[in-house]
């Protein structure tokens, strides 16, 4: 008899990679948290939304990719790239927003500075995401279809936008009523 829960072991003795999914929901969380923490304006939720989603279609095991025709494999790279682009696009508007109630008092160094460094690191933690999920969605292949992986990841993903959207506005309202 075969079960199907979650912990149990699934087709040919594979487990599900829980360490690397953790590691996406942290990534995804600090991603939740840049978007919700600063007045950003309303659309870069919707935006990081579609550009994780675009991101867990297309990079749900790439390794299965081999399977594919030439074509497909670079329509799954140019949306993979899509959803990463819509992904730092929110997370470098949304960074951008920190400490613009005190522009008064900055400097244009300091600006150039602080915007050079939010993108990087926007940059960064897109790519760092992008290459666990990546890494997550071929270990996820192993246990589920192709297409099942790519929405047990994006699901994954949200759940850490929305962990980290909520710990962003819970800070905010906290610091609101120091």
């Amino acid at each position: 008899m075969r079960l199907r829960g979650w912990g149990r072991q699934r087709r040919g003795g594979r487990r599900l990679p829980w360490a690397l999914l953790v590691v996406v929901v942290i990534l995804y969380a600090i991603a939740g948290l840049i978007l919700s923490a600063f007045a950003a304006p309303f659309w870069v939720w919707p935006l990081a939304l579609v550009g994780t989603l675009l991101q867990a279609l297309a990079l749900a095991g790439p390794r299965s990719l081999t399977g594919l025709r030439p074509e497909q494999v670079r329509g799954a790279v140019w949306l993979a790239c899509l959803g990463a682009g819509g992904l730092v696009v929110a997370l470098a508007v949304a960074g951008n927003y920190a400490g613009t109630d005190q522009l008064g008092q900055v400097s244009l160094e300091s600006l150039a500075l602080t915007i050079g460094l939010v993108n990087l690191g926007v940059i960064l933690l897109t790519a760092i995401a992008t290459v666990v999920g990546t890494r997550a969605g071929d270990r996820l292949v192993d246990v589920f279809s192709r297409w099942r992986s790519a929405w047990v990841l994006a699901g994954i993903c949200f759940l850490g936008l929305f962990i980290g959207g909520i710990v962003g506005v819970l800070l905010i309202s906290e610091a609101r009523l120091i």
